[in-house]
């Protein structure tokens, strides 16, 4: 099954770290290419999840320079 990368950015006030109290936030989400995992492993698994946090990580960074 293909992974469908999803990346949010600005939801740093909706649920602030070690708080248990929902605030308001407008969140911003990109839905990203498909990732094959057709053929795949587990010994493919390291490198599957780097690829797929790396993407993630570069559409945040857009994301966050086209909010500013």
């Amino acid at each position: 099954v293909p992974i469908l990368p999803l990346a949010l950015y600005g939801t740093g006030t909706a649920l602030p770290k070690h708080g248990w109290k929902f605030g308001r936030s407008r969140a911003d989400v990109r839905i990203l290419e498909p990732i094959e995992t057709a053929g795949m492993t587990l010994a493919n698994l390291d490198s599957l999840r780097d690829r797929v946090r790396e993407r993630i990580a570069a559409a945040r960074e857009q994301l966050r320079r086209e909010s500013s």
